[in-house]
């Protein structure tokens, strides 16, 4: 697909567009990953290759997150990419599942309005601990081949997924 057409279908979202080495990079906000996403695998890129997390250099509060498409049929490749910014939250155990309330305004609407790994939000003003995470939506209901890779993020850089079903560590306990 030439860049055009790639514009073309990620029109009405925050975007940057970059092409080297005669890959196409694509860097869009964390809230339209999932939109953008199930608009390119309905847009020929049907196979998803390869994602996977690393932190960003220059900030150590931010990592970035690579899903790599492909288009078997016309052997094209695409990079999506995201930036995820820590999240503060205060948190209480409870006996049933840890109970999460969003401390941060700027938090995304997926954050907002879902139970996060089956923890409930806090509605209330209860004592609670503060600590900072990560989260994206889970892309496994596009690209159920990504369940494996969004678990070794969970893993290894403690990104959680929201909607992910099973997001329990693959190698270390």
């Amino acid at each position: 697909m030439k860049p055009e057409e790639i514009i073309s279908i990620v029109k009405g979202f925050n975007y940057n567009i970059d092409i080297t080495n005669g890959l196409l990079y694509l860097n869009v906000n964390r809230d339209d990953i999932y939109k953008v996403l199930f608009l390119l695998k309905h847009n020929k890129f049907e196979v998803l290759i390869d994602c996977f997390a690393m932190p960003a250099i220059e900030n150590n509060n931010i990592y970035t997150i690579f899903y790599h498409l492909i288009n078997y049929k016309k052997n094209e490749r695409i990079c999506i990419s995201t930036n995820i910014h820590q999240i503060n939250l205060n948190y209480k155990e409870s006996t049933s599942s840890l109970e999460v309330h969003l401390t941060n305004t700027t938090a995304n609407s997926i954050l907002d309005t879902r139970t996060i790994n089956n923890n409930k939000y806090l509605n209330s003003s209860e004592e609670c601990q503060e600590y900072t995470k990560y989260y994206i939506q889970s892309v496994i209901d596009i690209f159920p081949n990504a369940n494996w890779y969004e678990r070794e993020i969970y893993e290894m850089y403690n990104i959680t997924f929201i909607g992910h079903k099973n997001l329990t560590k693959l190698f270390n306990d």
